[in-house]
């Protein structure tokens, strides 16, 4: 546990690989019902807009507040710690609603992936076929700057 600074509940933030590249920022939120991607990430992506599907559906977040839905899309999204690997396909609901976050892998990616998180190691895990275990690491700084991000975000949407 020596690379954990001492923490006030820190987020679990992670990387994955997708669309070829490298994407940070990736909230683990074992309370959200769907898997998001936010709009910014969906053009940075360069992903088309006739890529996105009909979502039938309504987003509620803290507070009652309503968030817009532009659709879903389905992308095959990697985790891996390096030495092992494990691919899926994610339904990402596509929102446009502002984040410090680029994705948030919710309930249903994480029970695909049979996925444990410890918030107290800054770790989550989860097996791959063989039966190996992926122990992916949060980058701490990393989830601190988003956390702070987003309550800035809520601060200024309060004034």
């Amino acid at each position: 546990m020596s690379d954990v600074v001492l923490h006030e509940d820190d987020p679990i933030v992670v990387s994955v690989l997708m669309m070829g590249g490298n994407l940070h920022r990736v909230l683990i939120d074992q309370g959200s019902s769907v898997d998001v991607m936010f709009w910014y990430t969906f053009v940075s992506l360069q992903i088309l807009k006739k890529q996105l599907q009909r979502f039938n559906g309504v987003l509620v977040k803290f507070f009652g507040e309503h968030v817009e839905i532009w659709g879903y899309v389905e992308l095959r999204t990697t985790l891996t710690d390096r030495a092992l690997v494990k691919t899926i396909m994610v339904r990402y609901v596509v929102v446009n609603a502002p984040s410090s976050y680029n994705l948030i892998l919710g309930q249903p990616s994480l029970n695909r992936l049979g996925v444990i998180v410890s918030s107290v190691h800054m770790k989550m895990k989860f097996p791959i076929v063989d039966g190996r275990i992926v122990t992916l690491k949060v980058d701490q700084r990393q989830a601190r700057k988003c956390y702070d991000n987003s309550l800035q975000n809520k601060r200024g949407s309060l004034v």
